[in-house]
């Protein structure tokens, strides 16, 4: 359960918060109505995800309840009456304030959007390539205090390898003034070296030069743009607008590039994503392991029990799969007898390790059928050698596959 803080008065408020939060059943409201309530809240150890506060909260003309939630960097949203100059919050510095939310009516959408935002922010990392280190505080302070992980570079190389060691960055922000280059040019690398299109990988620039810069920003790819000097405000909505826009294209792609039975990648998605991840370890001299997996007793899974059976299988592979690699790492069904997994940057001398776990806990899977169960075997064929293109790769690996297979069965890296 995610802890929300809620530091206001109002008992209907917080009834009816805690009620529309019951229903996604992954949330709890901890209410106090006064400073005392809130210390002893903060001093109990809890993990909040945010605060919702009322400044004018009974008893916390002190603001000591505030500071200890800027203390322990617990994001806060201010309840205020006057949205345009948010006169009730004057008592905090603006750097440290998430949001502010009007209660002007009982509308709680708004709440809720922001708590569920943030709790979703954990999931998209961002990259920000500064084009001095004083402008670190106003970018990153403001995302960060947002649950979005944050990496950061100095200069265009680290950048690069960031991005090189990290795919799962969603979001580049880049400072057209970022030493070594001048903004653009890792803007260029990113669209045609690094092959991460704007549906992929949103990059917004940012610049002191004005419209000059944002045409050549929007020309070279970027999915958008900030002049400098840009209000915490702004910068905050760029970022969500174009997480959201990123998330629609998501779930745009999920629905074409997921196996149905397995819920894995399908091929077209393994051989597309797979492709750009073996272009990077080549060209940066990386190691990369592929696997070509197969069910041995297929088969007599059809024979003696029916399709249906053979169905389950396969979707309990999926789910066993999904939860035995890194999200960094390539899962997919290639086609009705095999699975695909490839892994960037395995850990050295761990591949046979790592297999032969996953072998074995397959192996042990007791699949329930009508009165009955059943058992399956599992064999693996393995490559570390970083050939010339992802299908020779494939091909070399269904090889090692197919002569393990015609040994009995088992594990081998060839």
């Amino acid at each position: 359960m995610l802890n929300i803080l809620l530091a206001d008065d109002s008992l209907v408020f917080a009834k009816l918060l805690k009620r529309r939060l019951e229903y996604d059943q992954k949330y709890r409201l901890v209410h106090v109505v006064d400073d005392q309530q809130l210390q002893l809240a903060l001093a109990n150890g809890h993990e909040f995800l945010l605060a919702f506060v009322e400044l004018s909260l009974p008893g916390a003309r002190d603001g000591n309840g505030i500071r200890q939630m800027i203390a322990r960097q617990i994001p806060i949203v201010v309840f205020t009456s006057i949205f345009d100059n948010h006169s009730d919050s004057l008592l905090l510095p603006d750097y440290e304030i998430v949001d502010y939310v009007t209660k002007k009516s009982m509308n709680l959408d708004p709440i809720v959007e922001i708590i569920k935002r943030m709790e979703r922010n954990s999931d998209y990392p961002l990259l920000v390539a500064y084009g001095s280190r004083s402008q670190e505080d106003r970018i990153s302070g403001p995302l960060h205090r947002y649950r979005f992980p944050i990496f950061t570079a100095y200069d265009e190389r680290e950048a690069m390898q960031t991005l090189i060691v990290h795919p799962e960055i969603c979001l580049v922000v880049i400072d057209y003034a970022t030493p070594g280059c001048v903004g653009l040019k890792l803007l260029e690398w990113i669209r045609q070296d690094l092959k991460r299109t704007r549906d992929k990988l949103v990059v917004i620039g940012i610049s002191a030069q004005g419209d000059e810069a944002s045409v050549r920003f929007i020309k070279e790819g970027a999915n958008d743009f900030l002049a400098k000097p840009f209000q915490r405000e702004e910068l905050i909505y760029r970022v969500h607008h174009n997480i959201q826009q990123l998330e629609n294209q998501r779930t745009l792609d999920a629905v074409t590039s997921r196996d149905d039975v397995t819920r894995l990648a399908n091929a077209r998605y393994f051989l597309d994503i797979g492709a750009t991840l073996h272009s990077n370890a080549v060209r940066e001299n990386m190691s990369v392991t592929l696997a070509i997996c197969a069910i041995d007793s297929l088969e007599s899974i059809s024979n003696d029990y029916g399709e249906y059976a053979r169905t389950l299988a396969f979707q309990n592979i999926g789910e066993l799969l999904i939860g035995a690699f890194r999200k960094t790492d390539l899962v997919a069904r290639l086609d009705d007898e095999t699975f695909g997994i490839l892994i960037a940057n395995p850990q050295p001398d761990n591949t046979v390790m790592v297999f032969s776990r996953l072998k074995k806990r397959i192996e042990s899977q007791q699949i329930p059928y009508e009165d009955d169960f059943f058992q399956i075997t599992f064999s693996i064929g393995v490559t570390s050698q970083l050939l010339g293109s992802l299908a020779d790769m494939i091909t070399h690996a269904r090889a090692v596959l197919r002569q393990v297979q015609q040994e009995g069965g088992g594990i081998r890296l060839g």
